[in-house]
């Protein structure tokens, strides 16, 4: 009989254990979901504070732009003129001295093949 009272103690104080864990657990699954949502709010407000300053940088940029535009009596750069055209240089006369070994003529020849992408540099002029 003693030691089955022994054993009902110990039983009951493992199950008053266990519940006092049970709560500990839901505490801290509590206070990480706190946390959690903190730190969203915490990201929430730097990508809003970001998407911000690049709307008001675009708009700057935008505004200066355009004054520079209005003063020079031109248009804004925006890059479609130049993408749509295609350079020719192989009569260049430039291009002609010391072709042998001038990496500028091998990017001229290449580009009178038709190839657009430039050589790739030799391995022994590549750093280290």
């Amino acid at each position: 009989d003693k030691f089955e009272a022994q054993m009902e103690k110990a039983d009951a104080d493992l199950e008053l254990a266990m519940v006092d864990e049970r709560k500990r657990i839901d505490a801290l699954k509590k206070e990480v979901r706190n946390l959690l949502d903190a730190l969203a709010k915490q990201e929430d407000a730097r990508l809003n504070e970001y998407l911000e300053l690049r709307s008001r940088t675009a708009a700057t940029r935008e505004e200066y732009e355009s004054g520079v535009a209005t003063r020079i009596g031109g248009y804004a750069n925006t890059g479609r003129y130049a993408s749509s055209q295609n350079i020719r240089m192989g009569n260049s006369f430039a291009g002609l001295i010391n072709s042998q070994d001038d990496t500028m003529a091998k990017i001229y020849a290449q580009a009178n093949a038709g190839d657009d992408a430039p050589a790739a540099a030799p391995e022994s002029s590549r750093g280290s």
